[in-house]
């Protein structure tokens, strides 16, 4: 039983990954209105992508989303400085009223229930 959970886990995680891949706008070249963001994972490894200031705070959790380090089911993005939670209530934020503008960016896992 434990094992056909965590099978359909691995395939959940995989499932949304591919899904949100295949949704992504396209990056944004640099240049004005244009912002950088770093997300790091658990074990240390830095991604960096390009997104519009106007980007709703949903859409860097689909990136988070398609990247293949993400393999938990549930995860936080936490600004370091000043550290802020970047809850489901800041999902319809722009990501320059969220101050996200060249924001570095850790992936916290969360604990299933």
């Amino acid at each position: 039983e434990e094992e056909r959970r965590a099978a359909e886990a691995v395939e959940a995680v995989a499932a949304r990954r591919s899904e949100k891949a295949a949704a992504l706008a396209q990056e944004p070249e640099a240049g004005p209105g244009v912002t950088q963001i770093m997300f790091r994972s658990p074990s240390g490894e830095r991604t960096k992508r390009r997104f519009t200031t106007d980007t709703k705070v949903r859409q860097i959790y689909d990136f988070v989303d398609s990247l293949e380090t993400v393999d938990f089911p549930k995860y936080s993005l936490i600004m370091s400085y000043p550290k802020k939670v970047l809850e489901e209530d800041t999902y319809d934020t722009t990501l320059a009223d969220a101050g996200l503008v060249d924001a570095a960016l850790m992936i916290q896992p969360v604990d299933a229930d």
